[in-house]
């Protein structure tokens, strides 16, 4: 079918202003009903069947959405601003101040320690609707301890250099500690500092610009570590 067959199929056009049908959810928000949640098509899929439009949320909507409906969405990296649901979810919105459907029960998911997100979230007794936090002093001081409590100490990892300029190359290391995050600035220090040995000498380096083997214990704290850094 042509763009232009089904666009003329489409019974709703661009700059329509619409509301959703009263207990419409999204798949993965389903304790989130949408119901008179308002917007304008900003957008119509025509390679999608059924039709499928995107919709710019009101200000009024905006205003009223419940919060945890932008944190999931930011957790998920979906925009909170608008929303794509399919022709036969919507209605005209005919200018009626119609109270949104607002959540009466939410659900949330158990976090899951297979999962490196949840992983982190559980170091700073988050829950699966919280995004991971971002990186600050506070956050890296919870981290520090968690790392200074959970590894094993002394190990061996292959330190790279970020900066490859200097000429340095890739080199092995054992690991003895961590540098006390308060003898230092570690947001302008890369993250948290390791302390260990090089060649029989004394060398620090961030902690991110490690690697430990897959065998090690210390292995999978390292790897979220450096993933949140990311």
């Amino acid at each position: 079918m042509s763009k232009t067959r089904i666009l003329a199929a489409a019974k709703l056009a661009v700059g329509t202003d619409v509301r959703v049908k009263t207990g419409v959810t999204l798949p993965d928000l389903p304790d989130i009903p949408l119901g008179n949640w308002a917007g304008t098509i900003s957008n119509i899929f025509v390679n999608q069947t059924p039709v499928t439009y995107e919709i710019k949320w009101n200000s009024r909507t905006l205003d009223d959405m419940p919060s945890i409906y932008r944190k999931r969405c930011e957790r998920d990296g979906y925009e909170w601003h608008a929303v794509t649901l399919y022709e036969d979810e919507l209605e005209l919105n005919t200018g009626e101040a119609l109270k949104m459907e607002q959540p009466t029960e939410i659900v949330t998911r158990p976090l899951v320690m297979n999962n490196q997100e949840d992983r982190i979230r559980a170091i700073f007794q988050l829950t699966t609707d919280d995004p991971l936090p971002d990186v600050e002093y506070d956050t890296l001081a919870v981290y520090y301890q968690y790392l200074v409590d959970q590894l094993s100490f002394p190990f061996q990892a292959q330190y790279k250099p970020e900066d490859r300029r200097s000429g340095s190359k890739p080199c092995q290391v054992t690991v003895r500690s961590l540098y006390d995050i308060d003898d230092y600035d570690a947001e302008e220090c890369y993250g948290l500092i390791g302390i260990g040995l090089y060649q029989d000498k004394r060398i620090e380096f961030p902690i991110r610009d490690i690697d430990v083997k897959q065998n090690d214990p210390n292995h999978q704290l390292i790897d979220d570590y450096k993933f949140w850094m990311a």
